[in-house]
């Protein structure tokens, strides 16, 4: 059996509340980190409970699956017809997965991080056809310069992906004859779309961070930066053009599959989550999974305020820090949640022009930052954390700081998923604590300028001299937010799709191979 967490840091402290329970019933068990040896993973493995994160999982997987290809081609070399009793050492040793898989955190994990396919990625092997791979993303990053929106191309903010006109495809196809026949991993076109993709729809500190010379990504829920992650099909390649590095070696995935695929080569999958209302309908697709509700064991005595509508983010970052300043004076304890880095430097900013004093968290150090969220509970405490930073964490309160209303929670805007707007919620009001939340929305925000312009609109048409606006939108964002999720449902469907039809067709190779 296998236990997922959403990061590292919580399997290795859930695992070590739990050992010596399990030890005392003679059941054996493990824990995978990124740091283990070849051996340490496969001793992980063969105990009767693994417990790692959900990426790592997968990617065990994929390594163990690309060893094992690696004995069929030996063993058809060999002019062996079969593999059974063949050891392949060199993977990872993933038992096979008839067993059970639980997810922490399931929803987050099944759902919201299912649009991203889990790749194993690589450099390409032969160096002089690398190199002039290589060559062609810095040439296509600077033909991309010369397309217009609209003319040459069309954007999909929401799958942040392009589509070239008949215009823009005789302007790709003219750019490669300028330069001349090329080598190339990939058709041309996707040199240059891939190339409009990193300039138009993939934002510095907001989709990825450039630290130590290096593209990282960064988890669109959570906000955590991952050292493991990369773009597919050479979009990785394009933003390190855009970020000016120097071309080497182009970047090739050797392996992919999806989390919906990956999870269904379990026996059985389950997991705990307070955030799964309203998926039930996905989980039974995707998975085959029911909801099963449980009753909270206390009373909740959360207090959830209206929210407040402003035109711009500096009228809202205004209004921020004069709330804060306010239930700062009389020791109620604050967690502001952002999305991004520059919505993090932005609060920060506005929150030193008042003097007032805050711990800073960027969902990088797991260890670190759950022992700061775990004190934002103390009276006076003002916490700065992007998204879920020190996620799984019980935030204790003083007793002061049951007497001021307990941990606020402030929210910097709505989401496009109403999962993680009620997983900040939850971060109030733990088990029967009292608690606040409320959530601050400016007309600027990402969610109303991509696909709610009319009720920006709104907003903007009934500000006072403060910028804010007296509205109630809260009914029209909710089913705004439904209209996006069932988008994404379609999304993660149209992948699943598309990597069966994959399936099928390399079975098929497969099959007539064997018969040739």
């Amino acid at each position: 059996m296998h236990v997922a967490t959403t990061n590292e840091y919580l399997a290795e402290r859930n695992y070590q509340i739990v050992a010596p329970a399990f030890d005392l019933l003679g059941i054996s068990s493990g824990l995978l980190l990124s740091k283990s040896t070849p051996s340490e993973i496969r001793q992980a493995y063969r105990a009767q409970i693994t417990y790692g994160w959900e990426q790592q999982f997968g990617f065990d997987y994929l390594r163990d699956q690309l060893s094992l290809l690696e004995v069929a081609k030996k063993a058809v070399d060999d002019g062996r017809d079969s593999i059974d009793n063949e050891r392949h050492d060199d993977g990872q040793g993933t038992p096979n997965r008839s067993g059970a898989i639980i997810l922490d955190d399931a929803d987050c994990v099944l759902l919201d991080k299912a649009s991203t396919p889990l790749l194993l990625g690589g450099e390409f092997k032969s160096t002089e056809f690398s190199e002039r791979s290589s060559q062609a993303d810095v040439y296509a990053g600077r033909t991309a310069t010369l397309f217009k929106e609209g003319r040459h191309f069309v954007m999909d903010v929401e799958k942040r992906s392009v589509a070239l006109t008949d215009q823009g495809f005789r302007l790709a196809q003219h750019s490669l004859v300028d330069y001349g026949r090329l080598e190339l991993l990939h058709p041309w076109r996707l040199y240059i779309e891939n190339a409009l993709i990193a300039i138009n729809l993939y934002h510095r500190d907001q989709h990825y961070v450039v630290q130590e010379k290096k593209i990282k990504l960064v988890d669109g829920f959570t906000g955590r930066i991952f050292d493991d992650r990369t773009l597919p099909k050479g979009l990785q390649d394009s933003l390190e053009v855009k970020e000016g590095f120097e071309r080497n070696l182009a970047s090739l995935g050797h392996a992919r599959i999806t989390r919906q695929h990956f999870f269904r080569t379990y026996g059985a999958i389950c997991g705990m989550t307070g955030t799964a209302a309203g998926s039930e309908a996905e989980l039974a697709h995707f998975y085959g999974l029911d909801v099963v509700y449980v009753d909270r064991h206390r009373s909740c005595l959360r207090k959830e305020l209206h929210d407040r509508y402003f035109d711009t983010w500096d009228s809202k970052l205004n209004a921020i820090a004069m709330d804060v300043a306010v239930r700062n004076k009389r020791g109620q304890p604050i967690l502001i949640c952002t999305s991004t880095f520059q919505e993090s430097q932005r609060v920060e900013q506005a929150l030193r022009a008042t003097g007032l004093v805050f711990v800073m968290l960027n969902g990088v150090r797991d260890a670190a930052e759950a022992g700061l969220i775990a004190a934002a509970g103390r009276d006076g405490r003002i916490t700065v954390a992007r998204n879920i930073a020190g996620n799984g964490t019980h935030v204790e309160l003083s007793e002061r700081a049951r007497e001021c209303g307990g941990l606020h929670v402030i929210g910097t805007q709505r989401h496009t998923s109403r999962r993680v707007d009620r997983q900040l919620v939850g971060r109030a009001g733990h088990r029967g604590e009292p608690g606040s939340t409320q959530f601050f929305i400016s007309a600027e925000d990402d969610l109303l300028q991509t696909y709610g312009t009319s009720l920006a609109k709104q907003i903007n048409e009934s500000t006072n001299v403060l910028g804010e606006s007296k509205v109630t939108l809260s009914g029209q964002i909710q089913r705004l937010q439904e209209e996006i999720e069932d988008r994404q449902f379609h999304v993660r469907r149209e992948l699943v799709q598309h990597d069966n039809w994959l399936d099928n067709v390399q079975q098929k190779m497969s099959r007539q191979q064997a018969t040739s």
